[in-house]
């Protein structure tokens, strides 16, 4: 019986860190940086030996996320505040896939029946080399800038001035080969090979703004 560490060799796990760093070198100038890296995942293994077939089995997944970001708040004069922020996301995904099959399999009593003569009195095959395995990258990514300036011009008058760009895109990366039984136009039924690959870099998007914005009010609002 298989130890629980040789079948689930990484177990199940979430793991989540957080920083926060906020730096006040003058009473105008402020500056802080946090970040995030969070990770969850699985590995799984599995050998199983059923009627003579031999069948093992792999599979790992892990997903990443994280983000950086940066603020500045500066006040030039009195009169004026300018904040900036810049910030980055990322998101991972990784999965990989194995599965290997041997041993050999007795052909069913109806198959016999219909196609003994072409068997040379064989009674079982050969499942040897029959191996499926891929793998699955996928990543998207999005940074954000955005600059903004508050200048005010009276006791209840605020003038604000501002600029932000946020951009993502996204690429995928797969490949995987198996094996199919597939039924040919004849009716008979065919063990084949089947592969399959993408790898494409997803739209890559930018989203800009700039802006004014005029707040004004009464000596009591």
């Amino acid at each position: 019986e298989p130890k629980l560490s040789e079948t689930i060799p990484t177990m199940p796990f979430i793991r989540d860190f957080y920083a926060k760093f906020i730096y006040d070198p003058r009473p105008d100038l402020s500056v802080s940086l946090n970040g995030f890296f969070g990770s969850d995942g699985v590995g799984v293994r599995d050998d199983a030996t059923d009627d003579g077939v031999r069948t093992q089995v792999a599979f790992d997944w892990l997903n990443l996320m994280g983000f950086a970001a940066a603020r500045v708040k500066w006040m030039p004069t009195d009169r004026m505040l300018v904040r900036f922020v810049g910030a980055y996301n990322n998101q991972t995904m990784d999965l990989d896939y194995e599965e290997s099959v041997s041993g050999s399999h007795a052909y069913s009593q109806a198959f016999v029946d219909q196609y003994g003569p072409l068997l040379g009195g064989a009674t079982t095959y050969s499942v040897d080399g029959i191996e499926t395995e891929g793998f699955s990258r996928q990543a998207l990514h999005q940074g954000q800038v955005k600059l903004e300036t508050d200048i005010q011009l009276s006791k209840s008058g605020f003038l604000t001035f501002g600029v932000e760009g946020v951009a993502h895109f996204a690429s995928i990366r797969e490949e995987f080969t198996g094996w199919d039984v597939l039924e040919l136009p004849s009716g008979d039924l065919e063990l084949t090979e089947l592969s399959y690959r993408l790898d494409v870099e997803g739209n890559r998007v930018l989203n800009s703004s700039a802006y004014a914005l005029w707040s004004f009010g009464g000596e009591n609002s």
